[in-house]
């Protein structure tokens, strides 16, 4: 049998195809994001994390939300009932209409008199009303320098009061009161309605 040498350059390509062939082969089978996890679809949110499965591929974390998942949505009308915002705010209210904002997860209701002026309204912010609520003061305390902004003891972790309503935060939740005369319904709004949320 008559043996014929290979020239050199032509090993080293043939090598490097191998090489590469094998390494695209075994890249592409262990831990390959491309495979959904059950139930899931190939467009599902690509940020979810993820732990390391048993067998060392990449699985989707057991302690992390579904994806697309955010806080509880608050119906705060139905929390916080027209007869019940009546009663801690001494305003004679007709009705209430929820008006939420589900993408940045906050949820409010408008409450209105009969009279049709001097409603209010209650909002709050699931997951980051702390961040908000900084937002907020730091905005209120720029625009309102000669306006009435100072923070309130007694409620939430942190609370302020400025022109434009009573802001408190508890955790990562803010609940903001707009719209009345004074700062003690608010105030008891914003815990009678903490206190029922819990």
């Amino acid at each position: 049998m008559r043996m014929t040498s290979i020239p050199p350059c032509l090993a080293l390509v043939t090598v490097t195809a191998l090489m590469l062939t094998a390494c695209h082969s075994s890249s592409s089978t262990a831990g390959s994001p491309a495979t959904p996890a059950s139930g899931g679809s190939a467009g599902s949110d690509s940020t979810t994390p993820t732990t390391a499965a048993s067998d060392g591929t990449a699985g989707p974390a057991s302690t992390s939300p579904s994806a697309g998942a955010s806080a509880p949505a608050i119906v705060v009308c139905t929390v916080l009932p027209t007869s019940q915002a009546a009663s801690l705010s001494g305003v004679t209210l007709a009705s209430s209409r929820e008006q939420d904002d589900a993408e940045s997860n906050a949820y409010r209701c408008d409450y209105f008199p009969a009279s049709g002026s001097g409603g209010f309204s209650v909002s709050v912010t699931v997951v980051g009303g702390a961040v908000a609520y900084a937002n907020s003061l730091q905005t209120d305390t720029i625009a309102g320098a000669a306006e009435h902004v100072a923070p309130l003891t007694g409620v939430g972790d942190k609370a302020f009061t400025a022109h434009d309503g009573v802001r408190a935060v508890f955790g990562d939740r803010m609940i903001y009161v707009a719209g009345l005369t004074s700062d003690p319904p608010a105030v008891a709004i914003i815990k009678a309605l903490q206190a029922t949320l819990g």
